[in-house]
């Protein structure tokens, strides 16, 4: 949750990390001017969707963060009792779009068009807390058929299977995943994602998403293959 900020920004920064993605943030809706207010007083651009009120009050939040001096921009987002999408796009030479997505336990509605609709037509990362195991269920077959590969699992520290998963379009997997250090009540694992469709005046860049309820995206350096 957000109460861990100093943690991921710690870590964000033990990685040389430019991109992050938050699930459970926790945050209402009052709460995220103060929250983006924070995260620019420590060189970050926030964009998020609220917590969900009412039923299910304080569940759910999602957050993308981009260190300066990149551009983030909010192309869309989704918010109902089931959940909520952020789809935001971190702008290089090529636009990378950034998915970051929370289902809620045993939520039974339609959010999966909601969060591969944007996907379509461009270079993408998924990040999402869905709280369903990625393999042999509809949503992972969902993301496969738009060509989507698995680059990184997570689970609650209860859990005995995967609830949490990161997804790359097609050509930006080059690397195995690695646990993480367990920030929040999620453990984490991280993985190599060439990021060729991104590049920087100093060449493509390198993307290394990290999943503890987030995953985070490293400073742009020159790809050296492999």
């Amino acid at each position: 949750s957000y109460r861990h900020i100093h943690e991921v920004f710690a870590e964000a920064s033990r990685r040389q990390a430019d991109v992050l993605c938050l699930q459970e943030t926790g945050l209402t809706a009052h709460q995220l001017p103060g929250a983006a207010r924070f995260a620019q007083s420590n060189g970050w651009q926030l964009l998020g969707t609220p917590a969900r009120a009412g039923s299910h009050s304080g569940r759910g939040g999602t957050a993308l963060l981009a260190r300066e001096p990149l551009a983030l921009q909010r192309l869309h987002s989704h918010l109902d009792d089931e959940g909520q999408i952020l789809v935001g796009e971190v702008h290089g030479s090529t636009p990378l779009t950034v998915v970051c997505a929370y289902r809620r336990p045993g939520a039974e509605g339609e959010l999966l068009d909601a969060a591969l609709a944007p996907l379509q037509g461009r270079s993408w990362v998924l990040a999402t807390d869905w709280n369903m195991n990625p393999d042999g269920t509809e949503f992972g077959r969902h993301v496969r058929r738009l060509g989507g590969l698995l680059a990184a699992t997570s689970q609650h520290v209860r859990s005995s299977r995967p609830t949490d998963s990161v997804w790359v379009v097609p050509g930006l997997l080059t690397g195995e995943s690695s646990p993480l250090p367990v920030l929040s009540d999620h453990g984490g694992s991280a993985v190599s994602l060439n990021c060729q469709p991104w590049s920087t005046s100093s060449g493509p860049a390198r993307l290394s998403p990290l999943l503890v309820d987030l995953s985070l995206c490293p400073r742009p350096t020159p790809f050296s293959g492999g």
